[in-house]
């Protein structure tokens, strides 16, 4: 991720995890929680409350793939109405964290790190694009039990920010279900779990409660905080579904993005397939030259001082004949073929300088809009 912010997660020791939720879940009770506040009280409340009144704090355990019918109003974004609610969504998120210290991983890609989610018994990896960064690389992959694993780095959808990555000769690991984005509402309450700051000494990844605040058709908004590190990681709801991967940090608390589970959903075999496409939101892949404006052939005008193509070698005057193994006839189809890189992708370029044949290399650059 690009920006960082200071992280207020906890590393979930069991005894301090159950006083820190514990706190924070009284306090939607008082009027100072501005985030449960912004949701009205449901027309129905004094039948709920008489309904639930009789709730025994001895309620069945219950796991992470499941809740007990009376919380599903508080699981939906609800405030808690009363103790006897109060303890039994306390269970869920306790429920739901415990299955999420299984399954949540830091990822390792060359010089790329961040988390992801195991999301089948044999190994396959949800996480970014961004942290996966191309496909066929090589990954390590470390549980928060300290176990290690290989991989290999599956297709790439840059446009939603959407990755995968399948573990070798793995069986028989913990695994999240998948949701579906349409199950989401503003205001649920969730999970965010990754690795912030990096693996470090502790493979113990960090969680966080947080809640829904925006749901698009390419994204949901959290005030869930992350950090660097948290890259790929899962945001998930209190019945222990995975509900979407982390994608970028906003400015402030209340404008952190994941990429929605349906994003997976929706070309999940052309994922698995190892097919890669798009470009990260908010940038464009550049090598920083302009063209001849009275001509359209692939002539070089300027190069940016800097630029990708600078540092390539590539100079004024130039005239570009390949790009990435394509002739090019005109300065228009560069363009598009440079558009339709992923930035850091490193680019056979030959050029025609004068009387002689230029071979050059070229690393694509990113250009924020």
């Amino acid at each position: 991720m690009r920006k960082v912010q200071r992280s207020h997660g906890l590393r979930p020791d069991r005894g301090v995890l159950y006083v820190v939720y514990f706190t924070i879940l009284v306090g939607v009770l008082g009027p100072c929680h501005m985030a449960l506040a912004e949701t009205p009280a449901p027309e129905n409340q004094s039948t709920e409350r008489e309904a639930t009144s009789s709730v025994s704090v001895a309620a069945p355990t219950v796991g992470p793939l499941g809740a007990p019918i009376q919380l599903d109003r508080v699981l939906n974004g609800g405030p808690p109405d009363g103790l006897d609610e109060l303890r039994l969504m306390q269970k869920q998120i306790q429920a739901a964290t415990d299955m999420l210290l299984k399954c949540v991983v830091h990822v390792q890609v060359g010089p790329n790190h961040g988390s992801g989610v195991i999301t089948g018994p044999d190994g396959l990896v949800l996480t970014a694009a961004h942290v996966a960064s191309s496909a066929r690389r090589r990954a390590t992959v470390v549980l928060s039990d300290g176990r290690r694993y290989r991989g290999t780095t599956l297709g790439l959808d840059f446009d939603a920010d959407a990755g995968m990555i399948q573990l070798d000769d793995v069986h028989d690991l913990p695994y999240l279900p998948l949701s579906k984005s349409k199950q989401l509402a503003d205001g649920q309450w969730c999970l965010a779990a990754g690795h912030a700051g990096g693996l470090g000494a502790h493979p113990t990844a960090v969680i966080r409660l947080g809640r829904i605040r925006d749901i698009g058709t390419d994204y949901i908004r959290t005030d869930c905080q992350l950090i660097g590190g948290d890259s790929g990681g899962p945001l998930i709801n209190l019945r222990g579904e995975l509900i979407g991967i982390h994608s970028r940090i906003g400015n402030s608390l209340h404008n952190n993005i994941h990429t929605p589970i349906d994003a997976f959903h929706r070309d999940w075999d052309s994922l698995l397939a190892g097919k890669t496409w798009g470009v990260l939101p908010g940038q464009t892949p550049y090598i920083g030259v302009k063209g001849q404006q009275q001509t359209e052939e692939p002539r070089i005008a300027s190069v940016l001082p800097g630029s990708p193509a600078a540092r390539a070698g590539i100079l004024p005057d130039d005239v570009v004949t390949h790009f990435d193994g394509e002739p090019i006839k005109t300065f228009r189809q560069l363009s598009n073929l440079v558009r339709q890189k992923q930035p850091l992708t490193e680019v056979p370029v030959v050029v025609q300088r004068g009387e002689s044949i230029v071979r050059l290399t070229v690393r694509i650059g990113q250009r924020e809009d």
